[in-house]
């Protein structure tokens, strides 16, 4: 667990689980119910992607029930990373997705573990989030709301003001 502070007005705790979006969705509902420390304006953030788990539409709804963000992609976390670079409609699988960011993310290496340096990232934000943010919309349009692909990640930076 992490706790990240700057000049800004917030601090920011970060706690990775690497699991499946029903102990994720456990895990924040219980933090939700447990921390004395949640004041007004706090946020409790939870990320994580569609891949091929089950229950993903049921989570997503209990969350935001109890006003838990998600920063959700479909069909996988990579298809953030690959809005930063280009756009992207098709409605591929994780694997096609990976594959992609991989021909245009030299740093990127998902066997390796390789992680991405994050200023490079930081770079392409701003395309990222109108990328992200345009294919949620076209989704929606489409009467396929959080259909593949799409992601929100890039709400979770909105809500920090970057």
């Amino acid at each position: 667990m992490h706790t990240l502070r700057d000049n800004s007005n917030f601090a920011l705790k970060v706690e990775c689980c690497g699991q499946v979006p029903t102990s994720l969705s456990a895990k924040a509902k219980e933090f939700h119910k447990q921390s004395k420390s949640i004041a007004e304006g706090d946020l409790i953030w939870v990320v994580f992607d569609r891949d091929e788990h089950d229950h993903v539409k049921r989570e997503l709804d209990s969350l935001k029930a109890m006003e838990i963000s998600v920063g959700y992609s479909n069909p996988c976390f990579e298809l953030w990373l690959l809005y930063h670079f280009r756009d992207h409609h098709a409605p591929d699988d994780r694997n096609k997705v990976k594959k992609l960011l991989s021909e245009v993310c030299e740093g990127y290496c998902e066997k390796k573990l390789v992680l991405l340096d994050a200023s490079e990232m930081n770079a392409n934000l701003d395309e990222a989030r109108a990328r992200a943010k345009s294919g949620v919309e076209a989704r929606a349009s489409e009467g396929s709301e959080l259909g593949a692909p799409s992601s929100t990640v890039y709400e979770l930076f909105d809500s920090l003001g970057q």
